[in-house]
């Protein structure tokens, strides 16, 4: 009994995207090389890290960043390589996943940009979420003491000193206390 053929599975969206990928780095490699260029001028050319070129050369994709940074990176790369921009651009959108949800999965938000994916202090957006948390519980803190005051929980008026309490004697009046017979020096 002879075996049915395998059908050929089709390549999901993501290999292909991966495919894109290897192929536009590849490309990327030859012009640089046919432009003389070192992986380290490009670098600094771009301000790219060579890390990133030499992971996008050799089709290490797991060691890229995310896509919402990759666009902009391989961009500036075919700018500076002087690659044809509208041909550069359809790569480009094959090689990177989009970045907007379809309309059936949810209301066009952006996927790249999570509340999670903010790194505090490293980064503006992140600066700016921590400055809001601060103030909203700075905010919070007023609230609270304003309604403490108002229910007579806490008082608002400095706490004076109690007048029936006796100061301590100097060390000079306890000591002739003890030894009334010792006389203070003039």
């Amino acid at each position: 009994m002879a075996k049915p053929a395998a059908k050929p599975s089709s390549p999901n969206p993501k290999e292909l995207q991966e495919e894109a990928l290897r192929c536009f780095g590849k490309r990327l490699q030859q012009e640089r090389e046919r432009q003389g260029l070192s992986m380290r001028q490009l670098a600094l050319d771009t301000r790219v890290s060579t890390a990133v070129l030499e992971a996008l050369e050799k089709g290490w994709l797991q060691r890229l960043p995310e896509a919402a940074f990759l666009g902009t990176i391989l961009h500036k790369l075919a700018e500076r390589l002087s690659l044809p921009g509208a041909e550069i651009d359809q790569e480009i959108k094959a090689a990177l996943p989009p970045l907007y949800k379809s309309n059936k999965q949810a209301s066009d938000r952006i996927t790249g940009f999570t509340l999670g994916s903010i790194e505090l202090f490293s980064t503006w957006q992140g600066t700016i979420a921590y400055g809001a948390m601060v103030l909203v519980l700075i905010y919070g803190l007023n609230l609270q003491q304003r309604q403490l005051a108002s229910a007579n929980g806490i008082s608002i008026a400095p706490i004076s000193p109690n007048p029936t309490l006796k100061k301590p004697e100097t060390p000079t009046k306890q000591l002739l206390k003890l030894y009334p017979e010792l006389r203070p020096l003039p």
